[in-house]
């Protein structure tokens, strides 16, 4: 796997949290195998992908929540001395328009709450349009918010197809002629 060339060095995390209306715990045999099951069988990359995220979900816990996207979303609070991140991968195709616009108004206030001692991230991997009128594309985007009373920084590191792999680094270039996938746009 490349990286892009701006690729941070390693990172300390302090905590790991996940929700879902019915998470499933890839710790067990039971949701290892249940998980295994979604994979199809002709994607030998994604299930190699997938046994080497089950081993590292075996080596690193993750705080499993059966909660909705915007009720985890309502219980983030920056801390001082770390940058808390938001990440999501496809996510908010599955969201109605209710709960999408709920997470849209929280990011804002935690973003407008961050500050430079506790900042905030949020990385996504989901479907975008580059403009007005353009295809949806799987982008991966950011928005960080460096300190208080602070507009966001976005950029796009670059994008992928549907299910993540190859990655292209960098920023791309409009192409009208692409088909879009189904979903909604995320709101910009």
């Amino acid at each position: 796997m490349t990286m892009p060339v701006s690729s941070p060095g390693p990172v300390h995390v302090v905590e790991r949290r996940g929700a879902d209306l019915a998470p499933i715990d890839p710790t067990t045999p039971d949701g290892a195998a249940r998980l295994t099951s979604f994979v199809w069988p002709d994607q030998a990359d994604r299930l190699q992908r997938l046994r080497g995220a089950l081993l590292v979900a075996g080596q690193y816990p993750v705080q499993l929540e059966t909660s909705t996207a915007a009720d985890l979303v309502d219980a983030i609070e920056p801390v001082d001395g770390h940058l808390t991140v938001l990440w999501h991968s496809v996510l908010l195709q599955y969201l109605d328009a209710a709960e999408k616009v709920r997470i849209v108004d929280r990011l804002g206030q935690i973003g407008s709450t961050a500050t430079d001692l506790a900042p905030f991230a949020h990385i996504s991997f989901e479907p975008r349009r580059l403009t007005t009128d353009g295809v949806r594309r799987y982008l991966v985007t950011a928005e960080t918010w460096p300190g208080r009373d602070k507009e966001a920084a976005h950029a796009i590191f670059g994008e992928a197809p549907a299910h993540g792999m190859p990655v292209t680094w960098g920023e791309p270039v409009p192409d009208p002629a692409r088909p879009a996938p189904d979903g909604p746009q995320w709101p910009t």
